[in-house]
């Protein structure tokens, strides 16, 4: 917590004991944490966040980003199914631009995110550096 107030108190440039919506998000960005929809809803229906409500709703985060984590990592074990840690580029292609993937990327999305991803070998790509890009890429 006294690394999260340091954050807060560091943001909170006029002192009134509140982050708007901007602060909130640069907090964020500053953690490495893309928020969902959601919370970025509830702090924009607040307008402001106290030191009490920025905790929650970082917490809240973490719990929603460790349980996609480990959706994530069911769905990586379905195509790594030698649990080398490793899939092919047509096997991602197929996880993230399926109908019916979570992630529902367009080619062109997925071309970017290959970018990204800066594989050496494309028949050879870490699924703990794909879900660490999922996880984390804004």
């Amino acid at each position: 917590h006294v690394q999260l107030k340091g954050l807060f108190q560091s943001l909170d440039h006029n002192r009134d004991g509140k982050l708007d919506e901007n602060q909130v998000r640069q907090a964020f960005d500053l953690l490495g944490i893309k928020p969902s929809a959601d919370t970025v809803s509830v702090f924009s229906e607040l307008q402001f966040a106290d030191f009490p409500a920025f905790v929650e709703g970082l917490y809240a985060e973490k719990h929603r980003l460790q349980d996609f984590g480990a959706q994530l990592d069911l769905l990586l074990s379905f195509y790594d199914t030698n649990q080398s840690g490793y899939v092919t580029r047509t096997d991602l292609e197929q996880l993230l631009c399926s109908q019916s993937s979570p992630f529902c990327f367009t080619k062109s999305e997925f071309a970017s995110f290959m970018i990204t991803l800066e594989p050496k070998n494309p028949n050879r790509i870490g699924t703990e550096w794909i879900k660490q890009r999922l996880l984390f890429s804004g």
